[in-house]
């Protein structure tokens, strides 16, 4: 078993465990001094396993709402590390819950480009956490390697001691949005500077006319177009 081979390989192994009749769970570290000893290490570790299955419960049930309204969610634990994607996330990420679990995030799905400047952020976050909600907008990249712009509203999750535990990320893909007003944006620029060539054109137009009556005898003249 796992004792035998702490003891006999000087190995050691770190697992957690349920029992059942005392309705427990213990966090189990077994370690050798030498061939043939181990000593173990057993903590109870039961209201944090209790307070992530109601944070995971809750997450399934809030997601559930979320993805008919197709919000992503996204969430973190303390260094990074993604402990949740709900369905509309794993769409737009192309990739199935159960493979981006452990994943870290930055790494995976954030341009390098920005990379550094939004992990120092979430480190700060996590030193210090934020009471409301915090919104950003950014890329990211999905597995298949296509970008995509997410409007983000991030809070920090209460985790077991004073500093946070970890980040809840809502997101809205913006990215054919962002595309039409680009789109739109320019066709105004278009707009504008066509506008403004016409009332150039026209003042010329105004000027040779004034010029041109103000000789005296035949005027003769060609139509600026």
């Amino acid at each position: 078993g796992i004792y035998g081979r702490v003891a006999l390989k000087n190995e050691r192994e770190g697992f957690e465990a349920y029992s059942a009749s005392l309705k427990r769970w213990y966090s189990v570290y077994a370690y050798s001094l030498g061939k043939g000893f181990f000593i173990t290490i057993i903590q109870d570790v039961t209201k944090r396993k209790v307070s992530e299955e109601r944070v995971r419960q809750a997450l399934e049930r809030v997601s559930r709402y979320l993805d008919l309204a197709g919000t992503m969610i996204v969430a973190l634990d303390e260094s990074g590390e993604i402990t949740y994607i709900n369905k509309k996330a794993s769409e737009i990420l192309k990739i199935e819950p159960e493979r981006a679990a452990g994943m870290d995030w930055f790494e995976v799905f954030i341009p390098r480009e920005i990379r550094k400047e939004l992990r120092a952020r979430f480190k700060d976050a996590m030193k210090s956490g934020f009471e409301s909600s915090v919104e950003t907008t950014c890329e990211i990249i999905n597995s298949k390697g296509e970008r995509r712009i997410v409007k983000w509203g991030s809070v920090a999750v209460a985790g077991s001691g004073e500093r946070p535990g970890g980040l809840l990320n809502s997101g809205e893909d913006i990215t054919e949005r962002t595309a039409l007003e680009r789109e739109v944006a320019g066709w105004a620029r278009l707009a504008a500077k066509r506008e403004k060539y016409a009332e150039v054109r026209a003042y010329a137009w105004k000027a040779a006319m004034e010029e041109a009556f103000s000789h005296e005898g035949p005027v003769s003249y060609t139509h600026l177009t």
